[in-house]
Order: structure tokens, then C-alpha cells, then sequence
């Protein structure tokens, strides 16, 4: 759903969001499927980061604006140009989780294919240059082969990511959603 809203507003359309009852039960009933067959994984890690409040009052201040004297075209730039203080601001603190580390990789690599060892190298590279970057990456049960691992298998599940003989690649129908996961943590990686 967020991945079509996301298409919706680059194309300049107004994003829709229905509610299929047909898909829910769907998705329902696959869940339970999967549970009783005991192929039920949890759907990833959550991560909150909590980074220093910012004061509006010295925002203003340093860029000598006052939001409520400006008319409509001057505020509505001015408010744009806080949004992107904001956004600089919530990219600082971002953790870097399994699933967006995968896909990067993966996305990095593409048109060739990685076995598990050159995907695992790949991120654990990943993994050490955020973190000397003062990044948080977080690293589930401090494993990180396991974080790895968790991270290939929510993509594997979801069909994002190939698997031919041991080595992975990307899903063509599905590079968009993969390239979503990986936008997560863009602005955290040096340039390629």
C-alpha cells in the first residue's frame, strides 16, 4: 500500500487507499496456513530512535522568519525549507535495520548475483561503515549473521529477492517495493 501511494504522489496523483476485504482475509488465512505448518516468521524488527528535540523558537530565530506575518506563498516556502531541516534532523538518528541493509546490497549489486558469504561480507561492510559514521544499526540478538539472515528472509518471503542455486538477486516485478526498503537508509550510505 505504501509503495503504490509512493508511486501515486512521484507521478503527481493523489494517493488511494482502499480497504479489500477479499485481500485481509487473504492475508489472514496464508498467516494461519503458515502457522500451522510452522513457516510463520515474524514480520522484521522495529526500531524507534529518539534523537535532540529542535526548538522551533530558535529555528526561527537563526533563519529570522516568523511564520505567522508571512503571506500564503512566502509561508508555504518557508514551512517547505523547515520540513527539510526536519528531515535532515530524522535522517540523523534513522536506525539502519536487516531488511534495508539486505536490499541495498542486493540493489547495489544488481544485474549480478551474490551468494550468501558475498551478501553477508557485503553487509557486514555495510554494517562497520555506518557504524564508524557514529550510525546505529541494529543488530538483533547482537548476531550479525543473524541479522543478515533475518533480513534475506523477509525479502526471500515477500518475493523481493531471488534465490537460483545459492545465489540471490533481485525480483524484477518487484524492484520498486525493494528499492522502497532501501530508501530507508539511502541518505545513511556513502555514494556508490
Amino acid at each position: 500500500m505504501l509503495v503504490s501511494a509512493a508511486k501515486a504522489v512521484a507521478e503527481g496523483k493523489r494517493p488511494r487507499f482502499n480497504f479489500k476485504p477479499g485481500v485481509f482475509l487473504k492475508f489472514i488465512a496464508n498467516g494461519l496456513w503458515l502457522r500451522l505448518q510452522g513457516k510463520w516468521f515474524r514480520f522484521g524488527y522495529a526500531c524507534v530512535s529518539f534523537g535532540n528535540p529542535v526548538s522551533l523558537r530558535d529555528y526561527m530565530a537563526k533563519n529570522n522568519v516568523d511564520f505567522r506575518t508571512l503571506v500564503d506563498d512566502e509561508r508555504f516556502k518557508a514551512v517547505g525549507e523547515l520540513g527539510e531541516e526536519l528531515m535532515v534532523h530524522v535522517g540523523n538518528v534513522l536506525p539502519a535495520l536487516p531488511v534495508p541493509l539486505v536490499a541495498s546490497v542486493i540493489l547495489h549489486a544488481h544485474p549480478q548475483k551474490l551468494t550468501g558469504f558475498e551478501l553477508k561480507g557485503a553487509v557486514f561492510d555495510v554494517m562497520k561503515t555506518l557504524e564508524a559514521d557514529g550510525r546505529y544499526v541494529h543488530i538483533p540478538r547482537s548476531d550479525r549473521e543473524y541479522a543478515v539472515d533475518v533480513g534475506l528472509r523477509m525479502l526471500t518471503l515477500r518475493h523481493l529477492v531471488t534465490e537460483e542455486d545459492g545465489q540471490y538477486g533481485v525480483a524484477e516485478p518487484e524492484r520498486d517495493v525493494l528499492q522502497y526498503y532501501a530508501n530507508s537508509i539511502i541518505h545513511l550510505l556513502p555514494p556508490a
